[in-house]
């Protein structure tokens, strides 16, 4: 039905495309990717943001 040179035509094809899209996705940012760092900087910012209120419970305990 099809020749060799048909299906090579295809896979080009097929590369080239995902290649386009590729490039595409990385020039406007991956937005999962930016979905799954801004989740883990909160994950930090609230663990560091209670050690440090902990860290203050402890120093205001100590000097009175």
């Amino acid at each position: 039905m099809f020749g060799i040179i048909d299906y090579l035509k295809m896979g080009a094809g097929l590369a080239g495309g995902l290649m386009l899209y590729h490039l595409y996705a990385v020039s406007i940012g991956y937005p999962s990717a930016a979905r799954q760092a801004r989740a883990g900087y909160v994950l930090v910012a609230e663990k560091s943001a209670a050690e440090a209120q902990a860290d203050v419970g402890t120093v205001a305990t100590t000097r009175l």
